[in-house]
């Protein structure tokens, strides 16, 4: 799956995506799916705006699953994760936008991220997504923020945002 992803192909990146979207949603899978590679290419597809919009929101959908397990938050952290996250929270699918926020709830789960998603220049996106009219969105964004204004220096950034 992971070889799929990186085709030049949409269809092949497309149900790639999907593929491992579904295997990741027990802690088994996805200790596989990130052995084999997985997130530089999940990454990759989200960053470039030039993709296809579903093959984006399916390897938006993995990286949330894969986020809901603190032991994968480095390699996405390392891969660069959050700035392909920042860059598909701005889209207008809905889709997009409610895993985006998953991801960043999850990530925001975790204080050694916190620093590191504020340094990423995390906090307007989540912020921007809290204001959404979406309810599903507006409550993982919360979520994160929540996540975030547990660490000291952080609470007044998220005010002053």
């Amino acid at each position: 799956m992971v070889e799929a992803l990186e085709k030049d192909e949409v269809n092949c990146q497309r149900f790639a995506a999907l593929c491992i979207a579904n295997l990741a949603t027990t802690v088994t899978s996805q200790i596989q799916v990130v052995k084999a590679g997985a997130i530089l290419p999940l990454v990759a597809i989200i960053g470039k705006s030039e993709n296809p919009l579903e093959a984006r929101r399916y390897a938006a959908l993995a990286l949330a699953n894969l986020s809901a397990t603190i032991a994968n938050h480095p390699a996405l952290l390392a891969a660069e994760g959050l700035d392909a996250l920042f860059s598909l929270s701005n889209s207008p699918d809905a889709m997009c936008q409610y895993y985006v926020s998953s991801a960043l709830a999850n990530l925001s789960c975790s204080i050694p991220n916190h620093d590191v998603i504020v340094e990423a220049g995390g906090l307007q996106p989540i912020i921007t997504l809290a204001y959404s009219n979406d309810p599903d969105i507006h409550q993982q964004a919360a979520a994160s923020l929540r996540g975030l204004s547990v660490t000291g220096n952080i609470k007044m950034k998220i005010v002053q945002e």
